[in-house]
C-alpha cells in the first residue's frame, strides 16, 4: 500500500504540475517499483529523467538494477550498469552486485563473472556478496572448477567465507556431479570457524546421493542431532532420494515412515522418492 501511495504520488505531481518531481522523489518511487517488483515501471521513471535534465543518482540507478534482477531481466540490468558513464553516474558495490546477481538468476553464468571480473577496473572492492554471486553463477552453469576457483581466492581479496558461501560452493559442486570436493568443503567448515546449517547438511547429503554414496547421506542425516542442527524434510527427502539412487528401498521407507514420528509434514517429494525406490 506504501508502495502504492508513493508511485501514486509523483503520478499526482506530473499530472497537476504542482510540484516538480526532483531526483530524490523519482528515487524514492522507483525504489519503491524495485520493492513491489515492478522492474518495466522502475525503467520507465528512470528513462523519464534525463529529458527533465535530472542525473539519476547511484540509488536510483541501482534501485532500477535491482528491479531487474528480480525479473531476472539480465539484459536490461547490464545495459543500465555499463550505459551509466555516458549519463555520468558513477555505479557502486551494490550496482554491480545487483547486476551480476541478475545475470547469475537468468543462469548467465559467463555474464555475471565478466560483471564481477570488471569490479576492480572500477575501482569497486569485491565483497562477499560480488563473491556469492559470482560462485553462485558458475553453480547454475555446471562450472564448478570455475565456482572453487573464485571460492578459494576469497581469502586473498581479504574476504572470508561464511556459511552461506560454504553452501554456495557445496552446491556448485553437487550440480557438478563432484561429491568428494563437496564432502571435503563441508569437512573443513569447523577448522575455519564456520558453523553448519541444514542447508549445509542438505547441500553435502545431496551430492553424496548424486555420487551413489547413499550410505555416506545417512551417515550425514544421523549426525544432525548430535551437531544440533534440527533436520528437515529436504533432509529427509534428500536422504531418501540418495537411498532411491542407491537402490535400497527398505532404507527409503524407513526414513518416509521418520518423517512422521519427528513432527515433519511429508511432501509430494518424500512420496515420489519413496514409491521410486519400492517401485
Amino acid at each position: 500500500m506504501r508502495r502504492r501511495r508513493r508511485h501514486g504520488a509523483l503520478k499526482s505531481c506530473r499530472r497537476t504540475g504542482w510540484v516538480t518531481p526532483d531526483v530524490f522523489s523519482y528515487s524514492i518511487a522507483i525504489s519503491a517499483c524495485e520493492k513491489g517488483s515492478q522492474w518495466q515501471r522502475a525503467l520507465v521513471l528512470l528513462a523519464e529523467m534525463r529529458p527533465k535534465n535530472l542525473i539519476p543518482s547511484v540509488i536510483s540507478l541501482s534501485a532500477a538494477i535491482s528491479a531487474c534482477e528480480k525479473a531476472s531481466e539480465w539484459t536490461h540490468a547490464l545495459s543500465l550498469l555499463f550505459g551509466t558513464r555516458s549519463r555520468s553516474v558513477m555505479p557502486d558495490l551494490v550496482t554491480y552486485n545487483a547486476a551480476a546477481s541478475a545475470c547469475e538468476k537468468a543462469s548467465e553464468w559467463q555474464q555475471s563473472l565478466n560483471v564481477f571480473a570488471k569490479m576492480p577496473s572500477a575501482n569497486i572492492s569485491r565483497d562477499v556478496v560480488s563473491h556469492n554471486a559470482a560462485v553462485r553463477a558458475c553453480g547454475r552453469g555446471g562450472q564448478w572448477q570455475k565456482a572453487l576457483s573464485l571460492f578459494s581466492k576469497m581469502p586473498a581479496n581479504k574476504q572470508k567465507p561464511d556459511v552461506i558461501m560454504y553452501n554456495v560452493a557445496m552446491s556448485a559442486c553437487e550440480k557438478g556431479g563432484e561429491w568428494e570436493q563437496a564432502l571435503s568443503l563441508f569437512e573443513e567448515m569447523p577448522s575455519k570457524k564456520v558453523s553448519r546449517d541444514v542447508i549445509s547438511y542438505n547441500a553435502v547429503m545431496s551430492a553424496c546421493g548424486r555420487g551413489g554414496h547413499w550410505q555416506q547421506a545417512l551417515g550425514l542425516l544421523e549426525e544432525m542431532p548430535s551437531a544440533t542442527v534440527p533436520a528437515d524434510i529436504i533432509s529427509y527427502n534428500t536422504a531418501a532420494s540418495a537411498c532411491e539412487k542407491g537402490s535400497q528401498w527398505q532404507e527409503a521407507l524407513k526414513l518416509f515412515l521418520r518423517i512422521t514420528l519427528v513432527d515433519l509434514e511429508p511432501n509430494v517429494v518424500s512420496y515420489r522418492s519413496v514409491i521410486n525406490a519400492c517401485g
